[in-house]
């Protein structure tokens, strides 16, 4: 019995008719009376007392077609998940991410994606940017939003850049410094320069150091290192240094212990990326980049 027999016998009861039914799905009548009759044979039970001036539903094919309007619910509803599941309108997706810039975009994403896409659960990790970029390496994380502190072969990643924003010095609420708007990178010389620990990950390490030369304008002597961000922000609020941070987020810090003083000469920036894998087979990724290249585009489009 396939699941056409199914809609046959309900609609043949709803329609009171096997000729009605016979035109609503485009076959011939004798083949309908034809599989009905299959059918009765197979359950051992008649579904319709039929005649030339009768027609009507015998009990046990009253009993038959309740359960065959459950069942056909079923079905569909399988059909229809399993449709949205292939085109990545159901499903999960895995995001990683590392530190304020990234949560700062990425919030707004997740907003608008769980909205657009209500049956894609979303589950969000954190951790240092080491470790968000090992779980990603290990296929662990569909997507992650980190800064541009790695390079990824573009023939295996799909790179998408989020968020620029300059590069501005980061000090303490109380620091002498604080209320300056816009300072010399040499007034900084003195200073510790607090940043995230990237000596286990060279190329992070050295990419994230030059940055800073390039904005200070020198490589600071004296550095300290924080683990993670949370840790980062409570050393530089509590005055042993400073850091660098994109001025994108002087808002999201606007209540806090920092402030975000602008540094002369050429400006550098940071870039907050999101990074997925190309053979990813999970349909939802793409869907949820869409909508952060959608928001980047109208951000970039208010900038104008």
């Amino acid at each position: 019995m396939n699941i056409e027999v199914l809609a046959y016998c309900i609609d043949i009861a709803r329609c009171g008719s096997f000729t009605e039914t016979a035109k609503k799905h485009f076959i011939t009548q004798q083949a309908l009376s034809q599989q009905i009759s299959n059918l009765e044979k197979n359950l051992g039970v008649q579904l319709y007392v039929r005649g030339h001036h009768r027609f009507e539903v015998t009990p046990a094919g009253a009993a038959f077609i309740e359960e065959a309007e459950k069942a056909l619910a079923h079905y569909n509803n399988g059909v229809e998940s399993a449709r949205k599941f292939a085109t990545g309108e159901k499903g999960s997706i895995t995001c990683g991410y590392n530190g304020p810039s990234a949560e700062h975009y990425l919030t707004t994403v997740l907003d608008v994606f769980s909205s657009a896409y209500p049956d894609i659960d979303v589950v969000i990790g954190t951790g240092t940017n080491q470790e968000v970029h090992e779980q990603f390496l290990r296929n662990q994380l569909d997507v992650i939003a980190v800064g541009d502190f790695m390079d990824f072969d573009p023939e295996i990643y799909e790179v998408k850049g989020m968020i620029e924003g300059r590069l501005y010095a980061v000090v303490g609420k109380d620091h002498p410094l604080a209320e300056k708007g816009e300072i010399n990178g040499a007034e900084l010389a003195e200073e510790a320069y607090i940043s995230l620990d990237f000596r286990e990950a060279p190329e992070m390490m050295k990419k994230s150091l030059d940055r800073v030369r390039r904005a200070l304008g020198y490589m600071p002597e004296k550095i300290e290192y924080a683990r993670n961000t949370q840790t980062l922000d409570l050393l530089v609020g509590s005055g042993r240094g400073y850091t660098m941070l994109s001025g994108e987020l002087q808002g999201f810090y606007r209540n806090a212990t920092l402030r975000f003083l602008k540094l002369t000469g050429e400006p550098v920036y940071h870039e907050s990326r999101l990074i997925s894998r190309k053979d990813n087979p999970n349909p939802a990724v793409s869907h949820f980049l869409d909508i952060a290249q959608k928001l980047k585009e109208e951000n970039e489009r208010r900038l104008k």
